[in-house]
């Protein structure tokens, strides 16, 4: 029984590893979330930036100080959609290592589950044969006390 409690315990401190493993994952794939919001806001900005550029640039096609600045807001939104981009893909890997996480913590929640049911079990099963056991030796003194008083 001792071996079946140790082997319980090692179940739990699974259990316990893989949820703190999920919290974590969560953690991260709420940050990636955040990051991926703050980059989509970083690239409206810069979009609207580029359209107000641009109608700059339609009222005063040869200045040229108005086309640099197109330019630069040009690579600023380019840069800006990159960043949404890499923001989604962190976040795309944040949410797989989530569901990774989370399968494991469940089938480790399953495992323990099933080793405290089978725990539980071979308890009951000591505790039926003891009764059963000092019932038996009861009945037998019994029986013995009155084969004496009939002798």
């Amino acid at each position: 029984m001792n071996q079946m409690e140790q082997l319980q315990q090692l179940r739990d401190r699974d259990v316990e590893r893989c949820a703190r493993a999920t919290a974590e994952a969560v953690a991260r794939a709420e940050r990636e979330a955040a990051a991926v919001e703050r980059a989509a806001r970083r690239e409206r900005s810069a979009r609207e930036r580029l359209a107000q550029a641009v109608r700059d640039r339609a009222l005063r096609p040869a200045d040229e100080f108005v086309r640099s600045f197109v330019e630069a807001c040009e690579a600023a939104y380019a840069e800006a959609q990159q960043l949404v981009a890499s923001a989604r893909q962190a976040l795309a890997e944040a949410q797989q290592r989530l569901r990774e996480t989370r399968r494991r913590w469940l089938r480790a929640k399953a495992r323990q589950d099933a080793l405290a049911a089978l725990v539980q079990r071979m308890r009951s099963a000591d505790r039926r044969a003891r009764d059963r056991r000092l019932s038996d030796e009861a009945n037998e003194r019994t029986a013995a006390a009155g084969r004496v008083a009939w002798a």
